[in-house]
Formats: structure tokens, sequence, C-alpha cells
């Protein structure tokens, strides 16, 4: 167990000695994978920081931002930020050069780190940005990349500097919204981090556990939970050039790996991919498989992965666990999943919570549920029906936004509440259910409040929709106009496109129609249908943009 008493960095030092100092963090490349040990990491990160304190002046809680893919320098800059005192801004790759200079005006950072893909990206910030007073490579350097200095270009000092921490201060500030006004900067101190370290080993993360990461490492639940507690319990972790199906699951493949954090989307991925498997091969197979496929509900996990060798395999042969976040996970998705003999749970957390708070796990796990709070944390449903928690997980508040951190933080006798947002009931053994966004409530003429949340797991039902997003539409004529009706934006599956647009129209219609009669009660029934053809937009991890959607089809008659 962390002793919350040590150094941060010093732990974390120590941990690969303790597993097996040839402990290694790999990274896709063209032909192979590079590789670099943790004790270089280590030592180079201690180097970083004592060269960011001796010679380039860093204070304790300066800003140090990142911009960079996953990649093993990527924790150098990392650590070495932390040894330094310094306060990690890790920044999203894929946001516009003005939404990440919006993110630096706020956090004022004094030092940039980069990597050779985002150094040109680096260079037009710094130029934009009058507090970066200095840009670091996270590679070795080449000619090409001479006004940034390289990590490993740096003089080795034998002086080692240390800045005290303790687990108040701030470890990180991560931005969950840039675009624009007033960019929402997280700050997650060390005590919120080390509050996460237990629940690792609750799910058995052991030294032997292998992660293919495949979430950025700007995304909080990756960077504390996917970073700071793999590498605690001493588990492998590989990190890709481009997170393709094909790439994934071959890393998957050349590993052997054994847990990984996903979104549902991904798992949706891998689905399809064993029914596309499962469909080429011959009647007898297919029946042998279905048959299988039925008697494993009653069986052992040891049992159903001998059954499903062939799908295991497909993995890599040692997959165990995929953990899940972000948004919902289809039950059929976690069904199928459990009778193969690999376990997919469903997570819950935010930003604000330092990425958890609750989470299912093997012997304890209702997959309708997102889990029981971890040890140490509290929860409870508001008169308003939000979920509240408290505990050493809670964010200290946003950066530089004292207003915006009052209306969430809530002071109730000795404890501080986190306002989630999120509609939730917890049953009698504690499991969380969150039925919906508060934010997301589409209010009715009549009074009646609908939630995206309730009705978009009653369509997905359909084999037809490949992804959908339930939304408010203004009524615009009759005796109503102007208030709110439940609308839903459909993309089709592409065997339907090939129909003309009448024709998907009408299937559609019929189909939301059908499901709704059967699942829905009558108010709950979307009213307003719009066919699209191409994906939606999505965040980083996968999850559907509702309020770029909504914007788009905000004034669709």
């Amino acid at each position: 167990m962390y002793n919350k008493q040590q150094n941060f960095f010093e732990v974390f030092k120590e941990r690969y000695d303790l597993y097996n100092s040839d402990k290694t963090i790999s990274f896709k490349v063209e032909n192979g994978y590079e590789e670099i040990s943790l004790k270089n990491i280590f030592q180079i990160a201690e180097n970083f920081a004592n060269n960011l304190i001796k010679n380039y002046n860093t204070q304790k809680e300066d800003r140090i931002a990142i911009i960079c893919e996953s990649r093993p320098e990527y924790p150098i800059g990392v650590f070495g930020t932390i040894k330094a005192g310094c306060i990690i801004v890790p920044l999203d790759i894929k946001l516009t050069e003005s939404e990440q200079i919006n993110i630096l005006n706020d956090c004022k950072p004094k030092i940039l780190c980069t990597s050779k893909l985002f150094y040109k990206r680096a260079l037009e910030l710094k130029k934009s940005i009058p507090f970066i007073e200095h840009v670091f490579l996270l590679e070795h350097n080449e000619i090409n990349y001479n006004e940034a200095i390289s990590i490993y270009d740096l003089p080795v000092l034998n002086q080692n500097y240390t800045v005290e921490r303790k687990l108040k201060d701030i470890a990180s500030i991560v931005y969950t919204s840039g675009t624009t006004g007033n960019p929402k900067g997280v700050m997650n101190s060390f005590e919120n981090i080390c509050s996460l370290i237990d629940i690792a080993n609750k799910i058995g993360i052991t030294d032997k556990s292998v992660l293919v990461s495949i979430l950025p490492l700007n995304h909080s639940y990756e960077l504390n939970v996917g970073l700071f507690t793999m590498l605690y319990y001493g588990a492998k972790i590989i990190y890709l050039k481009n997170w393709s199906k094909n790439e994934i699951v071959q890393a998957m493949k050349d590993f052997k790996a054994t847990d990984m954090f996903v979104v549902p989307l991904f798992l949706n991925m891998l689905k399809s991919m064993f029914e596309e498997d499962i469909n080429a091969q011959s009647l007898l197979c297919k029946c042998l498989f279905r048959l299988k496929f039925h008697l494993a509900k009653y069986l052992p996990v040891k049992i159903k992965r001998k059954l499903f060798k062939r799908q295991i395999d497909m993995l890599g042969g040692k997959m165990r666990m995929f953990i899940t976040g972000g948004s919902k996970l289809d039950i059929k998705t976690s069904s199928f999943f459990d009778r193969i003999g690999i376990f997919a749970f469903q997570g819950y957390g935010l930003t604000e919570a330092c990425s958890t708070i609750a989470t299912n796990y093997e012997k304890n796990n209702k997959p309708l549920s997102v889990g029981k709070p971890i040890p140490g944390i509290k929860v409870k449903i508001s008169n308003a029906g939000e979920l509240l928690t408290s505990g050493p997980h809670i964010m200290p508040g946003y950066y530089n936004n004292p207003e915006l951190t009052e209306k969430v933080l809530e002071k109730q006798n000795n404890d501080i509440w986190l306002h989630t947002g999120d509609k939730a009931k917890i049953d009698k053994d504690g499991y969380i259910y969150i039925t919906g966004r508060i934010k997301n409530m589409i209010v009715l003429c009549g009074g009646k409040n609908v939630f995206p949340e309730e009705v978009e797991p009653v369509l997905y039902r359909s084999t037809l929709f490949k992804e959908l997003c339930v939304m408010p539409f203004k009524i615009t004529e009759g005796h109503n106009i102007g208030t709110e009706q439940v609308g839903v934006v459909i993309v089709p599956i592409k065997e339907l496109l090939l129909k003309k647009d009448n024709e998907i129209q009408a299937i559609i219609e019929n189909e939301v129609k059908k499901l709704s009669e059967k699942y829905l009660a009558p108010f709950k029934h979307p009213t307003k249908i719009i066919v699209r053809r191409e994906d939606f937009p999505k965040t980083p991890t996968g999850k559907i943009k509702r309020k770029e959607v909504i914007k788009i089809y905000e004034n669709y008659a």
C-alpha cells in the first residue's frame, strides 16, 4: 500500500526495483517496437528535473505543459515535472491551435514539452504565449529540431535537487473544455491520485499485468489510472503510434495483453470482429459456437476460456479484463465478453473526481450498474436526484475559476461534496446506476422531463442503427410552439445507406416507432427523427459530442 508520507516521485522510482529492474514501456514504431526501461525513464526524469531547477529557474508550482502523443518519454515529462515541484498540464493533441492557446493563456506555463510530431505546433504556441520560455523535446534531437532542447542532451548533474511536495499540493491541471469562454482546468492533488492506488489491487492489477494503452495521456483516467497506478503495481505498458483496430489487436497479440482501459466503442468493435469471424465459418462451426455460447452462461471462467480459445487467442491468449468508462456499456456487449471468459466491467468517474468514483470488478459486479464506490469514497443522492460524492478523490477546484468551483463543490457539515451533474440511483447493495445527465434533460410542454439516457439504450436495441443521439427539438408550430419535443438523429448501418433516402427514412421511423411503443412511455417517444449519413463528431475517448450535435441540428425544421 502507498505510504502517503513518502515523496511521490521517489516512491515510483523505487517501485521498479521491487518488481523487476528490467521492466519497460514499449512504443510502436515503423518496423516493430522500441522499449525504454523504467530505470532509464526515472534516471532521465530526475536529470530533467535537476536541470529545470538549476539551469532553467523553475519554481515550485510553475506549470509545465505537454503536447505530445502517447510514448515512453511522456512519463519522463510527467515525472520530471513532479520531481521539479512543478504542475503538469497535459494538452489534448486533437484541439485546434486556438483552443490550445486559450488553455495556455489560462494556465500560463513556463515550459512546453513536445515531440517531433508536434514540434511545429509547439513553436507556434511559444510565439503566441509570452509566458513560455523554453520548449523541450521528449525525444532524441536532430538537426531539424534545433529550436527545442532534447531531454537526452541535457548535462548530467551530480547534485540532486529536491522540492518538497505535500499531499494537498497540486500535481496536475487537466482541462476538460477549451473551445469557448473560460477553459475548465481541473486541479488534481497528490492526495487525489493516491486515493486511486488501492483500487488497482482490488481489480487484479499486478506486476504480471500487461496493458495496451489506447486512451490519450491528456485524459485524466489514462494519466491517473493508466499510468500512475499501473506503474505503481509494476504493470507493463505499451503505447501505439495510432489506434487503428488492426494495430491495437496486433499489439494485444504481440505482448499478450492481460488488461485494458477502454471506451465501450472499442468493445463493440471487438465484438463485431468476433462476429465476422464466426459468420465466415462453416454452418457446423456456427451451430457449435451458438451451443457453447448458450452453455457458457452456467460455466466457470476457466471452462469458458477453454471453450472459446479461438476468440481468446485472437487477442493474444491472455486477455483477462476490460474496464470501460466514458459512456454506457451495452448489456449485450458486456454479456458477450462474459460468455467467452473475458471480464468487461463498467466504471464511472469524472475528471473533477480524479477520474474514478466507482467500478465493478470480479465478485462485485452488476452489469447494468457502474459499480460500488471505491474504498474511502462517499456517495449520496440529492433531493433533486443528483449523484453527489465526497472523499479524498475530490478536486481542490478549477484553476483560476473560484466562481465555477463554488457551483460544483458544496460544504455540508465537515465534508466537501461534488455535484456530478448526473442523475442516479443507488440500490440496497450500494451499486450506482446512472440514469441521466441533468443538463441533457428535455423539458416537454406538459412539464414532463425526458433524459436521452433513458431513450438511447432502447433504440440501440435495433441492429439497423450504427449510432444515434437523442436531443431536444423546438416545436415550430401549433399551440406548443417554442417548447421542446424528443428528437433523435440516427446514423444507420452501411447496408441500409445503399437504399433511397425516402426508403431509409420510412424504415428508420418504423423501427423507432416499434421500439418506442414496446419499451417507452408515450411521452418519451421521439417525435422528430432525422437520418444522418456520416458518423457523429466524438471526443478523444470515443464519446459522441452531444453539444456539438445539438448545435448542428438546433435550427433543423
